[in-house]
């Protein structure tokens, strides 16, 4: 689950570089390689809250995973594997994001 979450905050970046050229109304042109750094825009937030939850979730797992990181840059405490048991919430995340982006994909 480790390399998955990190495979999967990749591919959102991947996905909000589509989204910010196809959504205008975000009013943002967006930095690929910088989701961390945009995570919380707040036109994105009200319009995709969905999709939102599940950039959070799977950038949280990241960046306290191992394969990202020795430590937590905030906390200082050493990083972690993703538990198996995180596959379902991760799931139902992206059904909910998916079936949001599915008008303008």
């Amino acid at each position: 689950m480790t390399a998955w979450a990190n495979a999967m905050d990749g591919f959102n970046d991947w996905l909000l570089d589509s989204l910010y050229k196809r959504d205008r109304a975000l009013r943002l042109n967006y930095q690929f390689g910088q989701l961390g750094s945009n995570l919380h825009h707040s036109a994105r937030k009200s319009k995709y809250p969905r999709l939102q939850a599940w950039l959070e979730s799977v950038h949280h797992q990241r960046y306290s995973s191992l394969l990202s990181h020795a430590v937590e840059k905030k906390s200082g405490r050493p990083t972690r594997h993703v538990k198996f048991g995180y596959q379902k919430i991760a799931r139902k995340l992206l059904a909910s994001a998916v079936s949001e982006l599915a008008v303008i994909f």
